[in-house]
Order: structure tokens, then C-alpha cells, then sequence
């Protein structure tokens, strides 16, 4: 329940203002925006929904732009690189609570049933394992 004081609300503890950004938005000045806009949190996307599309404005809604090629940000997933962004979202002062999304290549087969299903989960596995030992808590789907 948010109360009223004096001139502010005051949130509690287990409210987070959060922002969601897509890979391509994924940089400093996108952080800094989220930061003043009262952000404390990002959930990111990894897989770049606009790989090789000309616009970056709106979510791609499968016209003549298209979605962007599966497995172009695969290497994303390496704890190394998760650590990296993680690191670069702290510096102004926000925490990474997720990662919004499988990229489509690291797991069509398991949604469909197909040929690679073992070979996929067992690489879901592993991504599960990159993102903890990075210290991010939430993979949404």
C-alpha cells in the first residue's frame, strides 16, 4: 500500500521501478535516462530483435524490416559478458534483476520438439549457470 507524507509516496520495500531495454539499447545514455526517470532496476533483452533492420524505433512487427537473425548476440550469455554488463548497468547506479528471453536459436528445438532438443536443453543448462555465477536473479521466457 503506498502511503502519502508530506510531499512524496513512500514506496516499500518490495516495489521496484524498473525499466526493460532491448540489446540495441543497451548503453550509457539509455542507463542514464532510466536512472532519472527513477529506475532503481533493467530488465534487458539479449537477443537483438534488430539485427541488420535499418529503424530502431519501434519493436519490429514483422513488415518489411523483419525481426533480426537468432544467434547474432549468442556470445552475450558467456558469464564473462553477463559480468561485463552487469558491471557497466552499476555504474549508474542500477541493478540487472533480469534477462527477458531465450535467444530463438539456443532453444527452437526444444519448444517444437525437434532433433536438437537434448542438445539444447543441455545448453539451457548452461546458460542458467552462466547467468547465477554472474549474480543475476531473474530469466523470464
Amino acid at each position: 500500500m503506498l502511503t502519502k507524507s508530506k510531499s512524496n509516496y513512500n514506496i516499500p520495500d518490495y516495489m521496484k521501478i524498473g525499466f526493460g531495454l532491448y540489446y540495441h539499447q543497451l548503453t550509457d545514455k539509455n542507463f542514464r535516462f532510466a536512472r532519472q526517470c527513477g529506475a532503481t532496476h533493467l530488465t534487458v533483452h539479449l537477443v537483438d530483435y534488430f539485427h541488420g533492420n535499418k529503424t530502431k524505433d519501434n519493436q519490429p512487427v514483422g513488415d518489411k524490416h523483419g525481426w533480426g537473425i537468432a544467434g547474432h548476440t549468442v556470445k552475450m550469455w558467456e558469464t564473462e559478458s553477463l559480468i561485463e554488463l552487469k558491471k557497466r548497468v552499476e555504474k549508474h547506479n542500477l541493478k540487472l534483476f533480469g534477462i527477458e528471453n531465450f535467444d530463438p536459436v539456443q532453444w527452437y528445438d526444444v519448444l517444437l520438439a525437434g532433433q536438437r532438443r537434448e542438445k539444447q536443453l543441455e545448453e539451457l543448462k548452461r546458460i542458467i549457470r552462466n547467468v547465477g555465477e554472474a549474480g543475476i536473479l531473474t530469466i523470464g521466457y
